[in-house]
């Protein structure tokens, strides 16, 4: 996020905050280890997604952290990929920014994958979608998305449909379906 763009959904709306809390506590550090020395960090956050991140520049301080024994290493089980339904939320919010703001569009389906998550008491179908949007000027670009789909309308979103979305002209890596 060092370089302004945001890991998580791509966009360049990201700020920064040395000391990292949004609310007034300039004391906030990180233990380096069990003898109570402290380092500062930034904390980098995405306006669009909410995605932030806590960065700690100091390179001998992150060496300390790795052999002070108050910090355990990770044992890579799940913590690298956000859950499904924080996925869900994540994309929900974005695909809200883009109805309101984005281009309409058609676009093609390319690809799409059940990920199992249902919601509305099982009515709806959480789907991503690999697109070949065509944009307002005519150029094509592949996009992915997630969206709930009716489960009774799930066939109008099968792999060769064309569906109506709306895309970010500041950014086209974010697209939603149009569903209006």
């Amino acid at each position: 996020m060092q370089n302004g763009e945001c890991p998580n959904c791509g966009s360049t709306a990201v700020y920064s905050r040395t000391q990292g809390s949004w609310f007034e506590q300039p004391d906030l550090y990180v233990q380096l280890g069990p003898t109570g020395q402290t380092v500062a960090y930034v904390t980098y956050i995405c306006t669009m997604c909410g995605y932030f991140v806590n960065i700690i520049a100091d390179k001998g301080a992150l060496a300390e952290i790795a052999k002070s024994g108050l910090w355990m290493p990770v044992d890579g089980n799940g913590i690298d990929e956000l859950p499904i339904k924080v996925q869900l939320e994540t994309q929900d919010n974005i695909n809200e920014l883009v109805l309101q703001i984005g281009v309409p569009a058609k676009a093609r389906i390319v690809k799409v994958i059940d990920s199992g998550l249902r919601v509305s008491n099982g009515q709806g179908a959480v789907m991503n979608f690999e697109l070949e949007v065509s944009a307002a000027d005519g150029t094509l670009f592949s996009a992915k998305t997630m969206a709930s789909i009716g489960v009774s309308a799930l066939a109008k979103y099968a792999a060769g449909k064309t569906v109506f979305v709306k895309y970010n002209p500041g950014d086209k890596s974010q697209v939603a379906i149009d569903h209006s």
